[in-house]
Order: C-alpha cells, then sequence, then structure tokens
C-alpha cells in the first residue's frame, strides 16, 4: 500500500498539521511526514526488528513519530494482529464503527471511522484519553502496489 494522508493533531494548548506518506508491505512499514508547505520533518522504517529514525531537529521532541505508527497500527492494523501483540491486560473492543483500547478498566484510547470503506476506511479520528490528544486522518490518495 501506498497512502497519503492529511493528519491533523490537537492538544491542551495547540494544534498541528502534517501530511504523511505511508508504505506498508509484508516486509516493512515506512512513514515520511512533511509539513504542509513541504519541509522534511521525519522519516521512519520498521522491518518487524530494526526501527530506523530520522528526524528534522526543528521538529520538537514532544513529538514522537514512533507514537504516529503506533496510532496508525491501532487504527489500522487487523484487529486480529493487535490483539496478539497486545500486553497482558490490555484489550479491544471493537464496533462497525468504533475500536477501543483499555488497559484493565480504563479506557486508554478511542477511534472512530467517519467513513465506510472496509479495506481502509479513508477518515478517522483517534482520541488518546491517556495523553490528552486528538488525531484527525484525511487519506488523500490510496494504492495498492505491486511488492
Amino acid at each position: 500500500r501506498h497512502v497519503l494522508q492529511l493528519v491533523a493533531a490537537s492538544w491542551p494548548g495547540g494544534n498541528a498539521s502534517l501530511l504523511c506518506v505511508l508504505e506498508l508491505n509484508a516486509q516493512r512499514i515506512a512513514l515520511a511526514g512533511t509539513s504542509k508547505d513541504g519541509l522534511s520533518l521525519f522519516n521512519l522504517s520498521y522491518d518487524g526488528e530494526n526501527l530506523v529514525l530520522d528526524k528534522n531537529p526543528l521538529l520538537p521532541d514532544t513529538v514522537d513519530p514512533r507514537a504516529i505508527v503506533a496510532d496508525m497500527q491501532l487504527i489500522y492494523w487487523p484487529v486480529a494482529a493487535l490483539q496478539y501483540r497486545l500486553p497482558p491486560g490490555w484489550h479491544l473492543q471493537t464496533g462497525a464503527t468504533r475500536r477501543e483500547l483499555f488497559q484493565g478498566e480504563e479506557k486508554i484510547a478511542e477511534i472512530v471511522y467517519l467513513s465506510s470503506e472496509t479495506d481502509w476506511p479513508r477518515h478517522a479520528e483517534l482520541a488518546n484519553l491517556r495523553y490528552g490528544y486528538r488525531l484527525s486522518i484525511d487519506t488523500l490518495s490510496y494504492e495498492l502496489v505491486s511488492e
């Protein structure tokens, strides 16, 4: 998959937007983030064992591209794959238009799908209740590419 997304983040006292190019195949995940005016903010790749991150020094330390990838996984990965990787005591509750992540009884995150595509929901929102931020993700383009 080759996906171009507009990711808008908001938190108490601030907000920001970036464009993300996400490439997924059976061997790796690659994510590149740029500002709306084209400034490269980060490049990240993960092959299941090794994570390589190149982060622009202008990007605040509070922005961690690894967290963006984790949020994308929570939103888009198949439920069975997510549940297999959750630590003991964590669980997912799912419905047709939402996912909720719990640690014990505490709800950690909530995802709402705002569009009905089954292969890759084009519009989704994530609320991280533990860390107090929201992501709104709009898929601008989506392609299946051969490996």
